[in-house]
């Protein structure tokens, strides 16, 4: 019996260095990979340019976001709370379509502080409420990085606007998703099957009660009307042409909050909007939609979108 437990004891004490051999080597891969990451971070933000803004910042976001997911992963306490803070002033930031000044650098230098101290919290091996402590001032120094940076770049926005955003550049895309796979597989001519069409009613119903639940300005129903001129064309080259058009202008409009996107409003001409005909030697063709200028009321939306209350 007794020999019994010395065996237990000492495979349970092999277990434990394994464990911890275990441990420090993904530890040391972390702190290498984190350097990388680091670097990259760095020599992006000292060279912020308007023409690469949107790519530049987006990487930004990617490798602190990389860092914090590292982290947790070994237990890294000290760089996880600093990335977290640093990941939501990033985050503040990606959502500009249109590139801050950055002529004077000011932008530059306080992303590149807020790395230095991301890069400092990485040699911190404490856990817990320990790591917190070393770590305090780095987060309060972050956190009012941020506070000035919304000042200066970003004076409108607000919880909500995040929202907005974040729906746009996240969750939209898994709402559309099956609508987008089920228009990939169309043919190239020939009717929309059923179960396509169902597909996309379906998903405006859902992009409807998205837009009731965030608020959504009514430029989003506005623009869910011109819908109408897609479902009551069920033609698979018609459909696989023009849903690629609509869908990216929904999904600039969600990032505005259900904002028309800019050039779209009433009497403009674009991309997409109303169905037209013209004539060709006696004849009338059908037209791509072309117009913005949908008149849709209620009673003419297909029966699984006018039942919404909005409209």
């Amino acid at each position: 019996m007794l020999e019994q437990h010395s065996s237990t004891a000492a495979e349970l004490d092999f277990v434990d260095v394994a464990e911890l051999q275990l441990q420090q080597e993904l530890r040391s891969m972390f702190a290498v990979d984190t350097q990388t990451y680091l670097q990259t971070y760095i020599n992006l933000v000292q060279k912020l340019q308007p023409q690469t803004w949107t790519a530049d910042i987006q990487e930004t976001y990617r490798c602190v976001h990389t860092i914090k997911g590292g982290a947790v992963t070994v237990g890294a306490d000290g760089i996880l709370y600093v990335s977290t803070i640093l990941e939501d002033l990033l985050s503040d930031l990606r959502y500009l379509q249109i590139a801050p000044p950055l002529e004077d650098g000011q932008l530059s230098q306080m992303l590149a502080e807020a790395g230095e101290l991301l890069t400092a919290s990485l040699q911190v091996e404490a856990t817990g409420e320990a790591a917190i402590a070393a770590v305090q001032p780095s987060i309060d120094r972050i956190a009012f990085l941020r506070q000035e940076i919304q000042q200066l770049y970003l004076p409108e926005a607000n919880e909500q606007t995040k929202l907005f955003q974040e729906f746009a550049e996240q969750g939209f895309d898994l709402v559309v998703l099956d609508l987008e796979m089920a228009i990939e597989d169309l043919p190239d001519r020939g009717q929309v099957p059923p179960e396509v069409i169902k597909i996309a009613k379906q998903t405006l119903q859902q992009l409807i009660q998205i837009g009731n639940d965030l608020e959504f300005e009514a430029g989003w129903l506005d623009l869910l009307r011109y819908s109408k001129a897609l479902l009551n064309r069920p033609e698979s080259d018609f459909w696989r042409s023009q849903w690629s058009k609509y869908l990216p202008l929904l999904k600039d409009s969600a990032r505005q909050g259900g904002k028309l996107p800019a050039g779209k409003g009433a009497g403009s001409r674009d991309e997409l909007g109303a169905e037209g005909t013209r004539g060709t030697r006696g004849t009338r063709e059908q037209l791509p939609i072309t117009n913005y200028q949908l008149p849709i009321t209620n009673n003419q939306l297909p029966k699984q979108i006018s039942k919404s209350p909005s409209l």
